[in-house]
């Protein structure tokens, strides 16, 4: 299934909305905001299936796994979904395609910044609650692990998304915002090209990439965007077979933090190792610069990035390789909502 943005177009109207999927709803307000907003493919909806890491996962039937705060201009959180107080903001509508969450706390007009994040049960390790932010600051000083119970990327896991933007109310008590919801991660991955006629075995395959995952990350974007020391990251397999003329059917993959490439390498940049054993030899190679196809260097890997990592073996046994750093989410899909 293509991966896909999950693309949110929030827009602020006066009035009343026919709540088809809510389990509470209080009496129509004179003054509120109500918001709306796509939450993903119906597609991936199905019974026991989640999210495919680039949509919001539902909790329940009528229950986007979603975190709205809306902060006024001197930094204070004025409205949260899901309420934290009472009658702070309640869910008019969710199901495959949409939601629609009317906040009674925001009565003035003016300019508000959004912060929303998806997937929270992605989370883990955090130094704070979202729910326990009072301030922009509360917020952006949030800092994460990923769940290591779905460390693979392409696994059916819920990858934390997160977008922040800014809302303008009018006084008539209508406006919108529009956010990119983002993981708050990047993917890396290698794999073997065969370019030799033959059946190629493999063994003892390890990639490690210097410097490039911090222990954590931030919820919201930094720069950098990494708390922590950063450390090294390992690919390996302990044994490939690719037949001839392909590329192996396996990919090794792991999540991690963007983050800017450590100032100690040689220019600033990434930097790896790869290590094979093919027909009883090792190759071995060193401090290999990462470097795109118009040899510019890579020097920071960012959110919802995916880096890929080839080493092509051709006839003769000539070893070359391949750096590629793309968009994780290969299309991007705009649903407007009114």
């Amino acid at each position: 299934m293509m991966k896909r943005f999950s693309r949110i177009v929030l827009a602020s109207v006066l009035g009343f909305v026919a709540c088809t999927g809510c389990t509470k709803r209080a009496a129509p307000q004179s003054s509120s905001v109500i918001l709306s907003f796509a939450v993903g493919q119906a597609e991936t909806r199905a019974a026991a299936e989640l999210a495919d890491g680039s949509e919001i996962h539902f909790v329940s039937a009528n229950e986007p796994d979603l975190f709205i705060a809306i902060a006024n201009y001197s930094g204070e959180i004025v409205a949260r979904y899901p309420a934290v107080v009472e009658n702070e903001s309640e869910c008019l509508e969710a199901n495959d395609a949409q939601a629609t969450v009317r906040f009674n706390k925001i009565t003035n007009p003016g300019s508000y910044t959004v912060y929303a994040v998806a997937n929270k049960t992605g989370l883990w390790g955090m130094n704070s609650t979202l729910e326990s932010a009072s301030t922009v600051s509360d917020l952006e000083a949030l800092f994460f692990n990923v769940s290591p119970s779905t460390p693979n990327p392409d696994d059916d896991e819920v990858m934390p998304l997160s977008a922040v933007g800014t809302l303008m109310v009018k006084e008539s008590l209508t406006g919108q915002a529009d956010l990119d919801l983002l993981r708050c991660v990047a993917k890396v991955g290698f794999r073997f090209k065969n370019d030799t006629g033959a059946v190629l075995n493999l063994s003892n395959c390890i990639v490690t990439i210097h410097q490039i995952n911090p222990t954590q990350g931030y919820l919201f974007e930094h720069t950098p965007d990494a708390t922590g020391d950063a450390g090294d990251l390992s690919l390996n397999r302990s044994t490939i077979t690719i037949p001839k003329d392909s590329s192996s059917d396996m990919y090794e993959m792991s999540t991690v933090y963007p983050s800017i490439a450590p100032s100690q390498a040689v220019g600033s940049r990434y930097l790896c190792d790869i290590s094979f054993s093919l027909g009883g030899d090792t190759k071995e190679f060193t401090n290999l610069p990462i470097h795109d196809s118009m040899s510019q260097d890579i020097q920071a890997l960012k959110r919802n990035q995916y880096l890929q990592i080839e080493t092509r073996i051709s006839r003769g046994l000539n070893i070359s390789f391949n750096f590629e750093v793309m968009d994780w989410t290969p299309h991007t899909e705009d649903v407007l909502f009114h």
